[in-house]
């Protein structure tokens, strides 16, 4: 499968970058305060071919839990993480092998509380308002 530029044509990584830091620089996150487990995934942007894309994983047919789904690499809050970015990161690292010092974070979109699986995902991992986790996680 090709990939898809993640812009329209023309757009540079570069000028993606910029547009992405200055919405987060006045975007006001939406954190969801759920009875539910914290995780994060990452939505990395690379450019090829001279145009930005996204990074998507499919998961293994063999997995127990969406065996063959389409994702965000990402997962489950671990209680060494100090915080959702770091979730982040070493689940990226874990899965498709980017150490988190080659990741840029530019900022975080706002919570999706996911109640199929009871989890509560941040779709991009910058969290400026945690610096624990909840004890229940």
């Amino acid at each position: 499968m090709e990939p898809t530029p993640a812009t329209p044509p023309g757009q540079s990584l570069a000028d993606l970058e910029r547009r992405l830091e200055r919405r987060f620089a006045t975007h006001a996150r939406v954190v969801v305060d759920a009875d539910a487990r914290p995780s994060a995934v990452l939505m990395l942007l690379f450019e090829r071919d001279g145009a930005p894309h996204t990074l998507l994983t499919k998961r293994s047919a063999d997995l127990p839990h969406h065996p063959g789904q389409i994702s965000l690499p990402g997962g489950r809050w671990e209680p060494d993480d100090a915080d959702l970015v770091a979730t982040a990161l070493r689940e990226t690292h874990e899965e498709v092998g980017i150490p988190p010092a080659a990741v840029r974070v530019l900022g975080m979109l706002d919570d999706v509380h996911v109640w199929v699986c009871l989890l509560y995902t941040s779709p991009s991992p910058r969290d400026r308002t945690r610096s624990r986790m909840p004890s229940s996680a």
